[in-house]
C-alpha cells in the first residue's frame, strides 16, 4: 500500500519542505499540504483547484473532507474570503 508521502512525491508531483519534512508543496497546482499524523491541511488560493485535488487523492486514500477549515490542532481560523485574510487565535 502506498503513504501517503509517496503518492504525493511520486504520482502527484509534490516538493517535500526541506525544513521541514511534513510540509508538501506544488507549484503547479498552487497548493501547500501541512500533516500532522492522520491530518491534512490543504492550503490553495483556488477553491476549485483544491475540490479537483481532494478529489484525486479520494482515488488513493479513503478520506474524511470536513470542508473549510475551522480549528487546526488547537488553534482557531477564521478567515475573510472578501478581504482574502485568515486571523489564527
Amino acid at each position: 500500500m502506498d503513504t501517503l508521502k509517496e503518492v504525493l512525491i511520486y504520482k502527484l508531483k509534490f516538493k517535500l519542505l526541506l525544513s521541514k519534512n511534513t510540509i508538501f508543496y506544488n507549484k503547479e497546482l498552487n497548493i501547500i499540504i501541512c500533516l500532522y499524523i492522520d491530518d491534512l491541511v490543504i492550503i490553495g488560493p483556488n477553491r476549485e483547484t483544491i475540490t479537483s485535488f481532494i478529489k484525486t487523492l479520494k482515488g488513493y486514500f479513503d478520506l474524511k473532507d470536513l470542508g473549510l477549515i475551522k480549528d487546526y490542532l488547537g488553534v482557531e481560523v477564521d478567515y475573510n474570503p472578501r478581504k482574502r485574510s485568515i486571523k489564527l487565535y
